[in-house]
């Protein structure tokens, strides 16, 4: 029988719709080490993973019966899409599902900057009272700089522009002068003007630590960094020097180069101008249930394709061998059969009377 492998965890009523609409097996093996991954979907037909299982070229070697990965979210990085293409291994993910989510929590931690309310809530939790310490500003007015301008990138200016702010964006992969009537800027400008930088870029090899201590330079003093996009866009290390420096006022961060991060964000999480959160940019209620949703009809749709590809095939194989039968047949009726010996009688030079 088919197989379903759900390697992290999705909502029930994806798992049961997965079952009902594609009438395949479906299991749940959660949590898995590298080493046992390989091993457990060695049968699966798909498997359905979010951000924390790294789907490798290892584990697609080993899954020899792969014909669909499920990503519940956005981003692919943690998957090899050149070992999944060469195996003909359909890739589907959910990019709008959580638009909503990531842009609300980037806002609120836009918010939570200027008002410096992350910081204010742990002095008090700790005993303190010390208002003059957290000055913060208004962001009506502010500039925001939004790098990557695709469905979340334009929620997030849009609801910015509700609270007054003013919006700068760049995005390599787009050919227009300004979308939804923000105008397009250079990278380097928008490091130059922004109060604020938001990014909502997915992760490749090009966008590898696109905040590096060069850029982040760049950025105009007293500037915030916030990352709802993904770990590995900014360096990590550079951002804390900028902090340490002063050169930056804060910054927002809800993923990581690596997660969990571990000690590799020590020096962050000894600064006190920043936000540090687990990414939680798409978790919300309403998120989860539109990612399992959106998933599924995904999923299902890739398999049915496949499933119709397959009957076609058979049935064009079929067709194949049928016309091949009849055919040879045809060939082997229209043989001509062997001559037998000649029948006696006069020839030429034969007479047929008496001498003359």
């Amino acid at each position: 029988m088919k197989r379903i492998v759900i390697l992290d965890p999705i909502s029930d009523d994806a798992v049961r719709r997965l079952a009902e609409e594609t009438g395949w097996a479906v299991e749940k093996r959660l949590g898995l080490d590298p080493s046992e991954l390989r091993t457990k979907i060695e049968d699966a037909d798909v498997i359905i993973v979010r951000s924390g299982t790294k789907v490798t070229r290892e584990v697609i070697d080993a899954a020899r019966r792969l014909k669909v990965i499920g990503r519940a979210g956005i981003g692919v990085d943690n998957i090899d899409m050149e070992a999944a293409s060469e195996r003909g291994i359909r890739v589907v993910n959910t990019p709008g599902a959580t638009t909503i989510s990531v842009a609300e929590i980037t806002i609120g931690a836009i918010l939570s900057l200027a008002r410096w309310i992350h910081t204010g809530h742990g002095s008090i939790m700790r005993g303190e009272w010390r208002r003059s310490d957290f000055l913060g500003i208004e962001v009506r007015g502010k500039l925001l700089g939004v790098v990557g301008f695709g469905r979340i990138g334009r929620e997030v200016a849009r609801i910015a522009q509700a609270l007054g702010m003013r919006i700068l964006a760049c995005d390599p992969y787009l050919d227009e002068s300004h979308v939804q009537g923000v105008h397009l800027h250079t990278l380097d400008d928008v490091l130059k003007r922004a109060d604020f930088l938001s990014l909502h870029i997915p992760l490749d090899e090009e966008n590898a630590q696109l905040m590096n201590a060069e850029r982040l330079e760049k950025m105009k003093r007293g500037g915030f960094v916030v990352n709802f996009g993904r770990g590995g866009l900014v360096d990590e290390d550079a951002l804390a020097d900028l902090l340490d420096r002063g050169h930056l006022a804060g910054a927002a961060i809800d993923t990581y180069a690596v997660e969990p991060p571990g000690s590799s964000i020590d020096r962050l999480r000894a600064h006190p101008r920043i936000l540090l959160l687990p990414h939680l940019g798409s978790q919300t209620r309403e998120g989860q249930i539109r990612v399992g949703m959106e998933l599924v009809d995904g999923v299902v749709k890739a398999v049915n394709r496949i499933m119709s590809q397959r009957a076609a095939e058979l049935a064009a194989r079929k067709e194949e061998e049928a016309a091949a039968a009849l055919a040879a047949a045809e060939a082997e009726s229209a043989e001509p059969t062997a001559a037998g010996p000649p029948e006696s009688g006069p020839t030429g030079n034969e007479t047929t009377g008496g001498a003359p």
